[in-house]
Formats: structure tokens, C-alpha cells, sequence
């Protein structure tokens, strides 16, 4: 069946699963007609087929009736089936039930995460991150620290941009945001830049605030344009000033209208002016 809707043959994965639910017992096997029917939007049928899998013993079965009992919202029995998959290793779970944790603004929320974020063995990157924050707000900044290293070393780009502002400008911040630069995260690129300027690696910086700017961080199109100006480049520096602006950096829109003043566009220059002081 798994290999059928892999293959996204969703008909012979129903069969097949079927026969695994009903002929073989297996419980995993009901889970598996309630997916296929998930994806085809027969939440009803789907649910039903979830709780013979949960029921059965099934830890992914039980996950996914709790993401089908939320959406009707039944948060309690959501929670209830979240932690009971979360104890049996569906690091997902635990993740799903941290969140529906933090949004009802439950204390528990910490433990959820722990459980998709372990010292050892298996993690969920984002789930170490937002137990970081968790840790953070409650003041206990050393074991922060910890979580955002796990989400960090596993890929997460807002656990490496997070633990770069808990290093502050201590020693491996600038490594920490530049991590999250590379990973996708335009403000860690905006911070990696602020390091890199801050140590005289104008080179560096330059990169990292033109990664942050190509991914819509207005701040970093700034002080793009500023090394852009700085080596001479002005066409290059008014088209980051224009970016920066259109994100409603006021800085950016005086910029480009300081630029536009100099090259004889002063019309454009008196509306940026007025978007500046907006």
C-alpha cells in the first residue's frame, strides 16, 4: 500500500490497505485507507479509519485522528490523542500538540517540545527552535541556548539566527547568524551582515545583506545600498534604496530620493519624501 502512494496510484493503495486493515489486521493498514481517504478530502470516512488504526495500537493512526479531531474543534481530545502518539516516538505529534499547547495558552507546552526535541537520538529541528523561545521568555537562557544549538546543527534557520541573539555579540554569534543566512532566513543574513560590518569584513557584509535583500528583508536592502554607495556603485545603491522602500524602510525611500535629487528626478524624489515621513 505505502508503495502504491508513493507512487500516487491512491486506488491500489486503498486495496492494498484495505486488505492489510481487514484481512491481516493490521492496524497500520487502517491508518493507511484513512490517509488515502484524507487526500481526498473524505475527512469523515478518514476519521473513522484513523481510530481503528489508533485503537489498534497504531501511534501514527492516533496522530493523525488528532489532526482530524482539531479541525472539527475538539481541542481536549486533540491534546488527549497528540500526547498519547507523542509518547510513542511520533515526533510530530509532539510538535502538533506543543503548538495546539501554545496557542490555547497552556504551561504544558514545554514538555510537548521536549519530546520532539531529545538530547539523543531523532529531533525536529523547529521544535528544538520554538522550545528555545519557550526557555528564553521563562529566563532560562542557558538551556536556550542548548535548544537553539540542537535546532541550529540540525538545518533550522530561525534556530541558528536565534542562537546567534543569544550569543549577542559574543563569540560564534557571527557563525551562528551566517549559518542561518545560508539555511534561508533573511534576518540572520540582516545580523550576519551587522557582524561582518561590525568586524571590518566589508566583503562579507556587502553578501550577506544583498542574501537578506533578495529575500524581501527591507532593513538589509538599506544597508546594501549604503555599501553600494560606499564603492561607487550608484545605479546598483538606487535600485536596493527602491527595494528597501517598497518593504517601507522610510531610510530606503529618503535614500532613493536623495539619489533621484542627484540625477535629476526630482519629481519621483517629493513623493518618496512624502512615503518617508508617512
Amino acid at each position: 500500500g505505502q508503495r502504491h502512494l508513493d507512487l500516487g496510484a491512491l486506488e491500489q493503495a486503498e486495496e492494498s490497505f484495505r486488505l492489510s486493515c481487514t484481512v491481516a489486521l493490521d492496524p497500520a493498514g487502517c491508518t493507511g485507507v484513512g490517509t488515502v481517504l484524507a487526500m481526498r478530502a473524505q475527512d469523515g470516512l478518514a476519521e473513522s479509519w484513523f481510530r481503528q488504526g489508533c485503537e489498534g495500537g497504531d501511534a501514527d493512526g492516533c496522530y493523525r485522528l488528532a489532526i482530524q479531531v482539531e479541525a472539527r474543534g475538539d481541542a481536549g481530545e486533540a491534546d488527549r490523542l497528540y500526547d498519547e502518539a507523542c509518547a510513542d516516538g511520533v515526533l510530530a505529534s509532539c510538535m502538533a500538540l506543543g503548538s495546539l499547547r501554545l496557542s490555547g495558552g497552556s504551561r504544558d507546552a514545554e514538555a510537548a517540545f521536549r519530546g520532539a526535541c531529545a538530547t539523543e537520538g531523532p529531533i525536529l529541528a523547529a521544535a528544538c527552535s520554538t522550545l528555545g523561545r519557550i526557555l528564553r521568555e521563562a529566563g532560562r537562557t542557558d538551556e536556550a541556548q542548548a535548544a537553539f544549538v540542537r535546532a541550529c546543527d540540525a538545518g533550522d534557520a530561525a534556530g541558528c539566527r536565534e542562537l546567534g541573539r543569544e550569543l549577542n555579540a559574543g563569540s560564534g554569534a557571527g557563525d551562528a547568524f551566517r549559518r542561518g543566512c545560508e539555511a534561508g532566513d533573511a534576518e540572520a543574513c540582516w545580523e550576519s551582515g551587522r557582524a561582518s560590518l561590525a568586524g571590518a569584513r566589508f566583503d562579507e557584509a556587502e553578501r550577506a545583506f544583498r542574501s537578506g535583500c533578495d529575500r524581501g528583508h527591507g532593513s538589509a536592502c538599506l544597508e546594501l545600498g549604503h555599501r553600494q554607495v560606499g564603492r561607487g556603485a550608484a545605479e546598483e545603491a538606487a535600485v536596493s534604496y527602491r527595494k528597501a522602500c517598497d518593504e517601507d524602510v522610510a531610510a530606503g525611500c529618503r535614500a532613493l530620493a536623495s539619489a533621484l535629487d542627484a540625477t535629476g528626478g526630482a519629481d519621483e524624489s517629493a513623493e518618496l519624501y512624502g512615503r518617508a515621513c508617512e
